[in-house]
């Protein structure tokens, strides 16, 4: 296992939010962290199988929602995070840079 996973933060996440994780976490471990209210009964099912999904079923705020994600990353033995909210779609080079 690598020392880098991501965060990524949902918050009535359309269907690119889902591609963009499911793409991250081939290249890395990922925490979705999802702030919709209610949550989504689907999302889970969306996500891929190897994707730990957080799901708060309230908005408690993107602060809030990093750290449940970096302390789920740390206590599974990572030492670094990188942290993204729904849009963020990085390339495939920042993330091969980000990870090493």
């Amino acid at each position: 296992m690598g020392q880098t996973g991501a965060v990524i933060v949902f918050y009535l996440p359309d269907v690119g939010a889902i591609e963009r994780a499911n793409t991250l976490a081939q290249w890395l471990p990922v925490v979705v962290v999802d702030n919709t209210p209610n949550g989504q009964s689907t999302l889970r099912s969306a996500l891929r199988e190897d994707i730990e999904l957080i799901s708060n079923g309230a908005n408690l705020g993107i602060a809030t929602a990093i750290n449940q994600g970096v302390g789920w990353l740390l206590n599974a033995g990572f030492r670094f995070a990188l942290l993204f909210d729904q849009d963020g779609e990085p390339s495939n080079y920042e993330i091969k840079r980000l990870s090493l």
